[in-house]
Parts: C-alpha cells; structure tokens; sequence
C-alpha cells in the first residue's frame, strides 16, 4: 500500500495530466515563453547564425535532431578540452520524420517540430551542474508540463556523460579530408540506470495485461529518470530498456503509475525478425493511452 501511494503522489507531482505534450503545442491560457530565466526570443534565429554541430537521429522517437552551437560554445568544442566557459550556448531542432511515400527506403521531415537551449553559467545554474535548460514548442512557448519536472529530467540524462562536460554532441566533420574530430572521447557513459527484478504477480494491472502471464519476471528501471519523468522520458528510455531486455530476455519497463509506462518485452514467436534477431514490442502508455505499440527487431 505504501507503494501504491508513494507512486500517485510521482504522478500528481512530475506528470502533467494534459495530453501527450512531448511534441505537442502548448494549449494553456497563459502560455509561458521562458523557462529558467532562458528564453527562445532571446536567440530566435540560431540555427541560421550559429555553427552546425551535428545531426543525430533517434530510432525511439523516429525523430531529426539538429545541434547548433554559438561562437563561445564552439570554440572551445574545436579545442578539445571537455570544459565550456560561460556564456556557452547550444541550441537544438527537433523535427519529428515520417516515411517518404516516394523514396520509402527514406524518412523526410514532418511538420512537428520542437527547440532546446542550453546554457552555461555556473553560478545561476550552480545546482544543475552549471548548465540551464529550456524545451519550447513549434511556437517558442513551453510545453504544458512543469518545467522543474523537465528541468530535472534533462539533467539525470546528461550527467550520463560527466566527462564532456554533459554535453552529448560530438561535432560530425563535414569538411573534405578533416579527421580532428575523430581524437574527441567516445567513452562509456559513467552513470548507470539499475533495473529491480519484479515477478509477474507483483507488476501493476496494466502491464500485467500486456505481458503474458506464464512470464516469470519482468525489470523495472529505477533511479533519477524514473523520479524526474516527463513526457519525452518515456520514448527516450526505450534503447535502455530494449538492452535490457536483449540481455535478460524479459520484459522491461519504466513505470510511474498504471497509465504512464513504457514497456519493451520479447516475443516467443517472431514473423517480422530474421532468426538472427530478437523481435521485441515496445509499448508507450500516456495519460493511460496507447502513443505507440510496435514490433522492433534487435540483433541478439
């Protein structure tokens, strides 16, 4: 019973109860344009002016990310060293993909769209590792989610990587010839997720009802991400959880309540996987709906 309502209070406190808002646009009366004393009018225009960093894209969320960084931030990217001064500044487009009817081995842009900034200042930022974070929608406002539930969210994700100053990005060399960029650490993140085992009986209704029953154990994710999540946290997490369970070969999850998980468990039987292959389903639950349930297939 105490866990039971030590989970409704996550909820009440880290989950915003409105719709699925990771990409959707704010829909309060009073839309909020700042968060963290960091505005998206104060650099409306970055990703004309400053350098592009790189493009990474996320398989979880299928989903364009752009990095962009000011003069401060690239400048002392270019020398090496994994310490941003002051006034660094990194930007980021999100742009969600869809497949190309024309060429479908491709995926093109979408319409949705969503824009970050992080900045450094140790002494505002102090209690989070000197960077100050900000997530806006399409329109530069934010989300409808409380931005200190986000705010700790993005930083229990960055301090995976300490050892760049909690910065992901690695600039990707575009220039003909230019191999500087391949000296910079690709190092194993040094902080880990842990997983708790849970029996089948012990798992909540909801995730009960869509693993089977003759499934012994099932691995819930626990730590900061787990305390701090916000609606993009439950796609972000599915790599960690398909690792998981390619290594157990059981369901795995991250859970706040019965209508806010993630679950990624193995099928016994597979017809979309070569048998090289572990073909798992991913399974999205927000606000108590289904935003995704998919197969997946992930090498063994």
């Amino acid at each position: 019973m105490i866990q039971i309502g030590w989970k409704l209070i996550l909820v009440m406190i880290f989950i915003s109860q409105s719709a699925f808002a990771y990409f959707d646009l704010s829909t309060g009366a009073h839309r909020l344009a700042s968060m963290n004393e960091i505005s998206l009018a104060d650099h409306p225009d970055f990703a004309s002016v400053w350098h592009l960093v790189t493009v990474r894209y996320r398989e979880d969320s299928g989903e364009l990310r752009f990095t962009y960084a000011n003069d401060i931030a690239w400048n002392a990217m270019k020398k090496m060293i994994p310490s941003y001064p002051d006034g660094a500044i990194f930007g980021k487009v999100g742009i969600k993909t869809e497949a190309d009817p024309a060429f479908t081995s491709s995926k093109v842009p979408s319409s949705a769209k969503r824009f970050q900034l992080m900045v450094k200042d140790h002494v505002k930022y102090k209690d989070t590792n000197g960077w100050g974070y900000a997530l806006f929608d399409g329109q530069g406002y934010l989300f409808d989610e409380d931005p200190k539930t986000s705010t700790q969210s993005c930083v229990a994700c960055h301090r995976i990587v300490p050892q760049s100053d909690f910065v992901f990005s690695r600039p990707a060399s575009l220039t003909l010839g230019d191999q500087s960029w391949t000296r910079i650490s690709t190092a194993e993140a040094k902080v880990k997720f842990p997983f708790i085992e849970r029996k089948w009986l012990s798992l909540n209704k909801r995730i009960r009802s869509e693993i089977e029953p003759n499934t012994p154990t099932a691995y819930s994710l626990q730590g900061e991400l787990q305390k701090h999540a916000f609606s993009g946290t439950f796609d972000e997490v599915v790599p960690l959880l398909e690792e998981q369970t390619k290594r157990m070969h059981a369901p795995s999850y991250l859970e706040i309540d019965e209508t806010h998980f993630t679950l990624v468990a193995p099928k016994n039987t597979s017809k979309l996987c070569a048998t090289s292959e572990l073909e798992v389903r991913i399974l999205l639950v927000f606000n108590g709906r289904k935003i995704r349930d998919a197969a997946h297939c992930l090498k063994k």
